[in-house]
């Protein structure tokens, strides 16, 4: 195996584990602000909306980021700010249908729902869009955690 190929693969394990890193941190800051957001305003079942499906749900999401951090790296020179990008539109494309949708046929349980998927989807498209391309270029990051 020639040097490029092991550098190549090295690149690829680092973004991806990288997001899982940041996957878990976000798994804790979205249930920080499920209790912080539930605090308030408990108008809806925990049955749409659990810790388990969040600590889950967040961690398979950004491993699944991680891949398409992988490919834009591998695929386009420029592939950090095509990512950025491509982030950025996706999450406000997830708000703004978090915005039009109704999820149930009470409107305090549908604001409430909204609310708080509109906060765990902020959360998570900022640190994927900001956190991975930030922490997969910094040197302690890769020397301490990855």
């Amino acid at each position: 195996m020639n040097t490029n190929s092991s550098t190549s693969f090295s690149a690829s394990y680092r973004a991806f584990m990288t997001a899982l890193f940041v996957g878990i941190a976000d798994a804790f800051l979205c249930l920080i602000y499920n209790i912080i957001y539930r605090s308030g305003n408990p108008d809806f079942s925990s049955a749409i909306i659990n810790v388990s499906y969040i600590i889950f749900g967040v961690i398979v999401l950004l491993a699944m980021i991680g891949l398409i951090y992988m490919f834009a790296l591998r695929l386009f020179q420029h592939g950090n700010i095509i990512f950025i990008v491509l982030l950025i539109g996706l999450t406000i494309l997830s708000i703004s249908a978090i915005h039009s949708g109704s999820f149930s046929a009470d409107p305090v349980e549908s604001q409430s729902l909204r609310g708080e998927l509109t906060g765990i989807t902020v959360i998570i498209g900022m640190s994927a869009a900001a956190g991975i391309p930030l922490l997969h270029g910094s040197h302690k990051f890769e020397l301490y955690v990855v």
